[in-house]
């Protein structure tokens, strides 16, 4: 796929059931997809015309470490050259009325044309919006913005559309709707609602930090502070940002977001078979040598590194050869009991010739204007 554009990537949650539903590939052979992805794709296909997916479960031989490890690299050119990165967002068995959350987050986007737009009609809508609200919540709450792997896909997206069913709704206008809700909270004038604030603006306003600290609302801001800034990203910044992002293998804390890190990237091995401290091993040497880690972050980093790849203290004493070539300039104060020593002859001596400390002058400022 290098340097080809595809029609469609599509970016969606596994789920944790069995693979049971059969596509049948041309070949002839046979692929096991699971419920989620089912659903997907009868939602995507149109019977009129052809499209071209591109679907990790399908297009990536998921038994094959080899096959993994080099798809991994190709990552950021699959979704970047992709024209749309489809979302489907609903997991199988979640409950939540995506559609009328997506009309609100349009309806209010267009409400009019400043930057309030999004609290304007918030609050105009108040009193009969109740219902919406909580499928708006519920849109951000879903499971599909938990997952790690998505932040590549959304990220380095050039364009993205949000669906469940039949539903759409274009990430630019769920952009514009978290983002005039984070502007808002971050003002004095209308977060920190004064006693004469009526109730609706109050509980406008409390939906709105609820919204904003959604996985859903912090992960769009994400994208769209990723997308504007241009700065490269540093592996180890990314997995202590992400930390609580889901995965179903621990070595997917790194290998997920290896794409949105900068050129340096390629010093990074990926390596799916490698023992956990082995990869320890190799992610904390990359921090060190390529992301030019602060020596007094270490310790809180491979600490943290640690806890996700799920290495033990233990292990890495059994296995410490791995870590021998490390040399590392760590900072830190011992702090021990405080004793009281006895003066010596010398120090009393000096008191003789040491000359008091002076009164500090006293300065005076005159603020009156000039005649």
């Amino acid at each position: 796929m290098a340097g080809v554009a595809t029609g469609l990537a599509v970016s969606y949650t596994w789920g944790r059931d069995t693979a049971s539903y059969t596509i049948h590939m041309p070949g002839p052979s046979i692929i096991k997809i699971r419920e989620n992805l089912k659903n997907a794709l009868r939602s995507i296909r149109d019977e009129r015309s052809d499209c071209w997916l591109w679907i990790d479960a399908i297009c990536i031989k998921q038994r094959s470490n080899e096959e993994r490890n080099h798809q991994i690299k190709l990552m950021a050119e699959i979704y970047s050259n992709a024209n749309v990165v489809l979302v489907w967002l609903q997991s199988a068995n979640e409950d939540a009325d995506v559609g009328t959350a997506f009309d609100f987050v349009r309806t209010a986007v267009a409400h009019d044309t400043t930057d309030r737009s999004v609290f304007n009609y918030i609050q105009a809508h108040f009193r009969t919006s109740r219902s919406t609200w909580n499928a708006v919540k519920r849109l951000c709450q879903l499971r599909y913005w938990t997952r790690k792997w998505i932040i590549q896909e959304l990220v380095m997206a050039r364009s993205v559309v949000l669906q469940t069913g039949d539903s759409q709704c274009s990430m630019l206008d769920f952009e514009k709707f978290c983002g005039q809700l984070q502007t808002h909270r971050d003002q004095h004038a209308y977060y920190d609602a004064t006693a004469g604030s009526s109730s609706e603006t109050r509980e406008t306003l409390e939906f709105g930090r609820n919204l904003v600290s959604s996985p859903a609302a912090r992960l769009v801001l994400q994208r769209s502070a990723e997308t504007r800034g241009g700065q490269p990203r540093l592996l180890h910044e990314l997995i202590e940002r992400y930390a609580d992002s889901v995965c179903y293998l621990p070595c997917d804390h790194v290998y997920a977001l290896y794409s949105l890190v900068g050129e340096h990237r390629r010093h990074l091995s990926v390596n799916y078979a490698a023992e956990p401290v082995e990869r320890f091993a190799a992610v904390l040497h990359f921090a060190l040598t390529h992301d030019h880690l602060l020596p007094a972050k270490v310790l809180a980093f491979a600490s943290l590194l640690m806890k996700l790849l799920g290495v033990t203290q233990e292990t890495v004493r059994r296995r410490s050869a791995q870590l021998e070539n490390f040399q590392l300039v760590v900072p830190a104060t011992v702090v021990g009991a405080v004793t009281l020593q006895p003066e010596s002859e010398a120090s009393i001596a000096l008191r003789t010739r040491i000359e008091p400390l002076q009164p500090m002058r006293t300065l005076t400022f005159d603020t009156r204007p000039e005649v």
